[in-house]
């Protein structure tokens, strides 16, 4: 069989570290297709043994029914004001998601446009609920995006997410992921790790920094002056960056994104760390845990007798 599922909702069926779907390759017999994270194809492969529960799983799983017509991205006239007016509430997006079945990219602060992926029925009934919901003619706007990858929404969504890394299996999907959180917010980045030597780490941090989003970083000294350290470039485009001046190290790992949304766990900001070591990220905007995370953060900020300007 072959469906299509929004980009936005692979993950889902990928699973961690790609648990769920060799779990529904093993229960059904089947061998599961799912496009790579890089590729923006919706199409979705089941093959032999039982192809029909397997399907029915993945649609339990998603709390939609797959799409057997390809689908199409528009953008819409919904604002970032819009948007909070409608889903303000944690479980209010994910509830509009699954009516319709449909992804969905919600705009930055200031935005102008909302862009959903899903079959011509499904984008046509959501624009008839966004106008009704919102009291006005919700209409294309623009020109769309050639794809919607899974998007973090912490306004609106519960968000609780665990990234692996170790023996390579899905360390690249699970990198993406990581990158793809780091530049999901729209105002601040708060940084607090012990190094950060992966280039493809720190040219995500200038982007976002180039964009207009409030960069800081603190990190530990020593490891801020060693070889492959992108710690110096990053401070010569302008950003802020303080560092430890105590025996021990600065060693936590953790950013904040516009004080909404935490990453955090023993993944160091290096190559090393996503090719070779076994390492967690988790990733949560559980209100409590970012506000104690962004209070830390604050207070190491403002220690001058433990931290200085690089």
């Amino acid at each position: 069989k072959q469906f299509h599922v929004p980009k936005a909702h692979h993950q889902q069926i990928i699973g961690s570290r790609g648990a769920t779907v060799k779990q529904i390759s093993q229960k059904y017999s089947v061998k599961v297709q799912v496009p790579a994270v890089d590729d923006n194809s919706t199409l979705i492969v089941v093959e032999g043994g039982q192809e029909d529960a397997a399907v029915a799983y993945i649609e339990e799983l998603l709390g939609f029914t797959v799409s057997y017509e390809p689908l199409q991205i528009v953008s819409l006239n919904a604002t970032h004001d819009d948007a909070k007016k409608l889903f303000g509430e944690n479980g209010k997006l994910s509830a509009f998601v699954k009516k319709f079945g449909i992804g969905i990219k919600l705009p930055r602060a200031h935005g102008e446009h909302t862009v959903i992926q899903g079959n011509p029925e499904a984008i046509s009934k959501a624009k008839r609920e966004l106008s009704t919901q919102l009291k006005k003619d919700v209409i294309d706007a623009g020109s769309a995006p050639e794809s919607i990858k899974q998007k973090l929404n912490p306004e609106f969504d519960t968000i609780a997410e665990s990234l692996f890394f170790g023996d390579g299996d899905d360390d690249d999907r699970d990198f993406s992921r990581f990158l793809e959180v780091l530049k999901s917010g729209s105002k601040t980045l708060d940084i607090c790790v012990f190094t950060i030597t992966d280039n493809r780490i720190a040219n995500t941090i200038e982007r976002e920094f180039r964009d207009g989003v409030k960069v800081r970083i603190i990190t530990d000294n020593h490891t801020s002056e060693a070889l492959g350290s992108d710690v110096a470039r990053l401070a010569s485009i302008g950003i802020p960056v303080k560092m430890d001046i105590s025996e021990g190290h600065m060693h936590h790992k953790f950013a904040v994104i516009d004080g909404k949304l935490l990453i955090n766990g023993s993944f160091n900001w290096t190559t090393g760390a996503s090719n070779n070591n076994y390492e967690n990220v988790v990733i949560t905007n559980e209100k409590t845990l970012v506000a104690n995370f962004a209070a830390e953060f604050e207070r190491l900020w403002n220690d001058e007798k433990r931290f200085q300007a690089y």
